[in-house]
């Protein structure tokens, strides 16, 4: 982990503003066309929602703006960030849990499950 020096980073004024909220979070939601990803992940008998996490994690962790975090109002960079995400427990029930990023798919998909 290292430290983000706020006094040359470029967005230092919109960390200002963020960091008065009281929960600094960001969402992002997007339709993104899986037609190609799907059947590939079905064919090899993966799960689909391992796969998805798994490659959305890779992503997030190959951009460094994404692996940013606030930690005691400072901003830090972590080397790799972990997906946390719900899973379906029961018929109608959910959980929250976090799975560690392993950049080796069938190693993450082991651990995911």
């Amino acid at each position: 982990m290292r430290y983000i020096n706020l006094e040359t980073w470029p967005r230092h004024e919109h960390f200002k503003i963020f960091n008065t909220f009281d929960y600094p979070h960001f969402n992002m939601c997007a339709n993104v066309d899986l037609t190609t990803f799907y059947p590939i992940v079905k064919q090899r008998g993966v799960s689909f929602t391992v796969a998805i996490v798994y490659v959305l994690s890779r992503a997030s962790n190959a951009i460094p703006e994404f692996r940013y975090r606030i930690r005691a109002r400072k901003v830090v960079e972590h080397e790799i960030v972990h997906p946390s995400t719900t899973i379906l427990v029961d018929e109608d029930l959910f959980t929250f849990c976090t799975i560690d990023y392993i950049e080796d798919f069938s190693k993450f998909a082991v651990r995911a499950a």
